[in-house]
């Protein structure tokens, strides 16, 4: 207050708002005859710089032409002078109605959910945290953002939008972020209503920062190969149309294999000519891991040539999981030509339809008995039978196609094993007996003899056989 005859105030700075509604003040002692009044309306920018926007003398003065974006604080100038009586009026009070700002904050204590700081490297981070509203002003739709900082220093920023956020309510926002692209430890900023998205009333209470590690994936997958369907030993007679089965199996849940970059295949045929096998070859078949629940992470390569080449064949085989993990140890890789193989397998093909004399084993028996043959080309008998004679020529026993199952292209032991029992059922007796195979095609031709080493225990088609109970 200044002198006798004139009365000043001030009012600090009001708002900040986000809509201006109206000035009410009120004096007393005031002497319109005598007296002089003021009252200046000033505009506050956001970089604290201001402009006189009215000079009022209703004692109740609309305000909604004030730019709250442009003037989010006002304050108010009174001044009053009487030069006669020396008793300026008094200032009963002032009033601002205005719609003020909201406020928002990050609240932890609230709810905060995260499923670990350490993840492995493919598992999703899963982030819930509270934001909620403190003031009596509604928000409209939440935008949050979320930086990311990988242990490289490289940022990725994601920006999500929520429901709105009334007053003095809470929500719940959530983060999923795939941790595939990188490891080590990286640092995540929750930013809400980031760089004043709406009018807020202050912003230092809307940012998070937390840590979490992401563990690289060092395990090796698991690498299998079958030739229809069974594994074979080096150099294992195979069928000239084999279906070759590439498998790859990894541990990690979350990083399916789906690539055929994962796979490189080399063939290398008996004259030595090195065939580089890739998935747009129409004998070539990919089957990416399909993940359900985390759980069958397992790729699959089908490979079905049709060989026309007698000889022995090389098959080499590459493989790694998505994060560059190898099947096999580095220090035992084949080098060939410009690749290097992790899986080095030979197998003999034989073109033609052919089988060998068949030997039982064991041989003598008591109890039971399997039949050990060589199948070559690549169908399996449509009939096939084994006769069972006593020394004086009586048939006994005749095995059937059924009884003896699916026969194999290669060396194989029969699943089937004879008790010894004749066409009735009854065991026979201890001594010597005489066997021989018919082996036809499905167009009723017999099959060419296989030589091997079972022909020295053969003569003229029949072998033997002893019983020792």
């Amino acid at each position: 207050m200044g002198e006798l005859d004139r009365r000043r105030f001030s009012s600090p700075p009001i708002g900040p708002a986000r809509k201006w509604e109206n000035l009410e003040w009120e004096l007393s002692g005031w002497n319109p005859d005598q007296d002089e009044i003021d009252m200046k309306v000033w505009g506050i920018r956001p970089d604290g710089s201001d402009s006189l926007i009215y000079n009022v003398s209703q004692k109740s003065f609309s305000l909604g032409d004030i730019d709250a974006g442009l003037f989010p604080r006002i304050k108010l100038e009174y001044f009053a002078k009487d030069p006669t009586q020396k008793t300026p009026p008094n200032l009963e009070y002032w009033r601002i109605h205005f719609q003020g700002m909201p406020e928002a904050a990050l609240d932890a204590s609230a709810h905060f959910s995260l499923q670990s700081d350490t993840l492995l490297q493919g598992a999703p981070l899963l982030l819930e945290i509270a934001s909620e509203n403190l003031s009596d002003y509604g928000m409209d739709s939440l935008l949050v953002r979320y930086t990311i900082l990988d242990g490289q220093n490289q940022a990725t920023t994601l920006e999500k939008r929520f429901r709105p956020l009334p007053a003095h309510d809470t929500l719940i926002t959530h983060l999923q972020y795939d941790t595939r692209p990188s490891t080590g430890v990286h640092q995540l900023t929750i930013d809400i209503n980031p760089d004043g998205d709406q009018p807020e009333l202050t912003h230092i209470n809307n940012v998070g920062i937390l840590q979490f590690y992401v563990e690289s994936d060092q395990r090796n997958p698991l690498l299998d190969v079958t030739f229809d369907g069974m594994h074979i030993a080096d150099g294992d007679l195979v069928s000239s149309a084999p279906l070759i089965q590439v498998q790859l199996k990894d541990e990690n849940p979350y990083l399916a294999l789906e690539d055929t970059s994962l796979f490189r295949l080399l063939l290398v045929h008996p004259g030595g000519m090195e065939e580089r096998l890739y998935f747009s070859d129409e004998r070539i078949r990919f089957y990416p891991a399909n993940l359900v629940n985390g759980k069958n992470n397992r790729a699959r390569v089908e490979f079905m040539p049709a060989f026309a080449e007698d000889g022995l064949y090389e098959l080499f085989v590459e493989a790694a999981d998505a994060t560059g993990n190898k099947t096999g140890d580095i220090n035992h890789v084949v080098s060939l030509s410009t690749f290097g193989y992790d899986y080095k397998i030979s197998f003999k093909v034989i073109t033609e339809s052919m089988i060998s004399n068949v030997l039982n084993y064991p041989n003598p028996f008591s109890t039971s008995t399997r039949f050990l043959y060589t199948l070559t080309g690549s169908e399996p008998p449509a009939y096939f039978t084994i006769q069972i004679f006593s020394v004086s020529g009586r048939v006994v026993r005749e095995i059937s196609p059924q009884e003896i199952g699916q026969m194999k292209i290669g060396t194989h032991l029969t699943d089937y094993a004879w008790d010894g029992r004749d066409e009735f059922g009854d065991p026979l007796a201890n001594g010597v007996y005489l066997y021989r195979i018919a082996a036809k095609k499905a167009n009723g031709e017999n099959f060419k003899a296989f030589t091997s080493g079972a022909d020295a225990y053969f003569e003229k088609g029949f072998g033997k056989m002893v019983i020792i109970r």
